[in-house]
């Protein structure tokens, strides 16, 4: 009884203190949910913990809140939640970092005001703190968020372990090429036998190229080659409208790769779980 009491109290008093700072009841719910009793101290300590996703506040919001409830405009923790804001506007664009000098002018966007040695100490603390990683492309500085360093790490390493599994001997490769020729009415250009040889013979493959190169064609002749061999496939895409474009183009259905994985919600509602993992691998020969 003693902690529902807590609990309740604590919601109480955190709705409150929303409502008397202009700040959305909803909001602070999935605040509560996430923090619990600690809630209304770990919000009026760093007001902008509200710039996520999960809890769907822009900047701007949180940080009239923030500064509505005493936050200097030249703090440091103002300037770091800027740095972190447009690094997740960049990952909601499709951008796995940011260069440092596009991270700071965007970032000045927000802040109203123009420090170079606060943003420096910002995007240091940041990455003393593990929140974000500093890296060189070529003679580029960039910024990632730390989850998608790691992603993107775990993603390289992967596929080159994947990579170094000795390809496997396809026979018949040029005379199945042949017999996909004829049914499918096309001849295939030197460059698109080598993919579809090597879809049959090596673990991982990227097949790329501009509009118009003949990848469409070459993924037919993949999916043909991969019916011949008795090969059990799945097609799967980014995105619901790619999904939708593959299984018109190629005749078959793809599904998303959330929908594929069987994605759910976390029960605090903060992420996504997949009921497919390395424990529980799907039943197929290729991807």
């Amino acid at each position: 009884i003693s902690g529902y009491m807590k609990n309740t109290m604590s919601l109480r008093l955190l709705l409150e203190f929303f409502a008397s700072n202009n700040m959305r009841s909803e909001i602070a719910l999935r605040l509560f949910r996430k923090h619990q009793s600690k809630s209304l101290e770990s919000v009026t300590e760093n007001p902008y913990i509200l710039v996520d996703d999960y809890y769907g506040v822009s900047f701007e919001e949180a940080d009239r809140f923030a500064i509505e409830i005493g936050v200097e405009r030249d703090s440091l923790m103002r300037f770091s939640a800027a740095i972190k804001a447009v690094l997740l506007l960049g990952m909601q664009n499709g951008h796995m970092y940011l260069p440092r000098d596009v991270l700071t002018e965007y970032a000045d966007r927000y802040l109203g005001l123009s420090d170079e040695k606060k943003k420096s100490e910002a995007i240091d603390s940041l990455a003393r703190d593990g929140e974000i990683v500093r890296d060189r492309i070529g003679d580029m500085e960039v910024c990632y968020l730390t989850v998608l360093f790691d992603a993107e790490s775990q993603v390289a390493e992967r596929i080159y372990q994947m990579s170094r599994i000795k390809p496997s001997k396809l026979r018949n490769g040029d005379s199945l090429i042949e017999q996909i020729e004829q049914e499918l009415g096309i001849t295939y250009a030197e460059f698109q036998r080598d993919a579809i040889k090597a879809s049959a013979s090596h673990s991982v493959m990227i097949l790329t190229g501009g509009p118009g190169t003949g990848k469409t064609t070459t993924i037919k002749a993949i999916l043909r080659m991969y019916d011949l061999l008795d090969v059990d496939y799945v097609l799967a895409a980014p995105t619901g409208r790619a999904a939708k474009r593959m299984s018109e183009l190629c005749g078959e259905e793809a599904k998303t790769i959330h929908r594929l994985l069987e994605a759910v919600m976390s029960p605090d509602g903060a992420s996504t779980e997949f009921s497919r993992n390395s424990d529980n691998k799907l039943k197929l020969e290729a991807l």
